[in-house]
């Protein structure tokens, strides 16, 4: 019963990723720079859900490996990773601090949790 209220969740977050990386590809197409610093702070916060609750998620499975969370891991957070690269590139071109470590502290974090889980025996 929990396993499946947290993958409808987890799945839930990846649709919400998706939407705001899509919006963000919206957001540059349209060079609306306003909005560019609170794309890359809903990406970092999202990104570092869908890893947390991917880590959750692997811990009460039975099917889940660590190879397969690492490799889940690492294409969601290359995809993340390209949008907040073109977001990062177009604020430094408009003059704009990129919040690096807003974005980056809750990933980190996650990751770190990630790296637990695996040392644990996941």
């Amino acid at each position: 019963m929990i396993y499946s209220f947290l993958l409808v969740v987890h799945i839930g977050g990846g649709i919400v990723t998706g939407i705001a990386a899509s919006y963000a590809g919206v957001v540059l197409w349209q060079r609306t720079s306003a909005l560019y610093r609170a794309c890359a702070l809903i990406l970092g916060a999202l990104a570092a859900f869908e890893v947390f609750s991917g880590v959750v998620l692997a811990f009460i499975s039975l099917k889940i490996t660590a190879q397969s969370l690492c490799n889940n891991v690492a294409l969601y957070l290359l995809i993340v990773f390209f949008v907040e690269t073109l977001l990062f590139i177009r604020m430094r071109k408009v003059s704009i601090s990129f919040p690096l470590a807003q974005t980056l502290i809750p990933v980190v974090a996650s990751l770190a949790l990630m790296v637990a889980a695996v040392s644990y025996g996941l």
